[in-house]
């Protein structure tokens, strides 16, 4: 799930349903196993957050707004 919400933003709306289904079906491991989905979903843009933070944020938010706006 972690990687889903890494490769596309909008995954992040399924990641509620993926750990209550955690809950659900081994409710002792929803810690461990929220832990590895935050990781998962935000290691891959920790080189990318170190070395321009900024461009970065605009390509996870900023750009999305830009385009929005102009097309609107």
């Amino acid at each position: 799930m972690g990687l889903l919400v890494a490769a596309r933003t909008t995954m992040v709306a399924v990641a509620p349903v993926f750990l209550m289904a955690v809950l659900w079906h081994a409710p002792t491991h929803v810690h461990r196993r929220l832990a590895l989905t935050i990781l998962a979903a935000v290691l891959p843009f920790l080189p990318f957050a170190i070395w321009d933070g900024p461009a970065l944020w605009y390509a996870l938010y900023g750009s999305y707004q830009n385009v929005m706006k102009t097309f609107v």
